[in-house]
């Protein structure tokens, strides 16, 4: 079986390790001021658009953080819909 990355390594029983590399660089904006993480998926890409003036169905993911800089809110397209993330 052929190995697909560039660099092929075997474990010490002789099969194949395979490696995955994402096919491009993910970009990450992070909004300096803080932002009202009550809204959702929408009003965050809303804020995007709006503020930041960056198109927010690219695949790049967006960080927020609240006032209180307790709570971050990641939001990103991936070819699907928006992903929102919370922590």
């Amino acid at each position: 079986v052929d190995s697909p990355c560039k660099t092929d390594h075997r474990d010490r029983s002789g099969g194949w390790c395979y490696m995955i590399f994402p096919s491009h660089r993910m970009r990450t904006g992070v909004a300096i001021n803080a932002v009202d993480v009550s809204k959702g998926h929408d009003g965050l890409a809303a804020l995007v658009k709006n503020d930041l003036r960056k198109e927010p169905f690219t695949g790049t993911v967006f960080v927020f953080r609240s006032k209180r800089a307790d709570r971050l809110k990641r939001v990103y397209w991936d070819e699907t819909g928006l992903v929102m993330i919370c922590k």
